[in-house]
């Protein structure tokens, strides 16, 4: 599973531990930059992001807080420092690690590791965005 295959399977049915995506090299402080002017926050989060490379199997954060999946997954998001919590049929929280301003490194709750890259801004993963939530 990816990164966020395991934040949705999570989400819907707490599962188990996953395979490692990709490693961050030397995890910075909660909430520093891992790049120039790269931060862990909302600007940052705010977007689609895919763990396999297609935005059709994507997590979309909004900025007031919502977020959904291209599967159904949906419910609201909060950030504090650099761990991201989401809450939908269940709550999970992750710690995000900013690689560039388009990738970021995930670390789940059991410590398994991911790699997630920012969708092209505009691509529309799902219709009727605010009848969710």
């Amino acid at each position: 599973m990816n990164a966020f295959s395991i934040l949705a399977a999570a989400l819907l049915m707490l599962t188990g531990p996953a395979t490692v995506a990709a490693e961050p090299a030397g995890e910075p402080e909660a909430g520093t930059a891992r790049g120039p002017d790269v931060r862990v926050n909302r600007a940052f989060l705010v977007g689609a992001w895919t763990d396999d490379g297609d935005c059709g199997h994507a997590i979309e954060f909004l900025g007031d807080g919502r977020f959904f999946g291209s599967d159904g997954l949906r419910g609201i998001w909060q950030l504090e420092g650099a761990e991201l919590t989401m809450a939908g049929d269940n709550i999970l929280t992750v710690r995000i690690v900013p690689l560039d301003q388009d990738r970021m490194g995930v670390i789940g709750p059991d410590g398994a590791l991911g790699q997630s890259t920012r969708c092209v801004a505009g691509e529309e993963l799902r219709p009727g965005i605010d009848e969710i939530v």
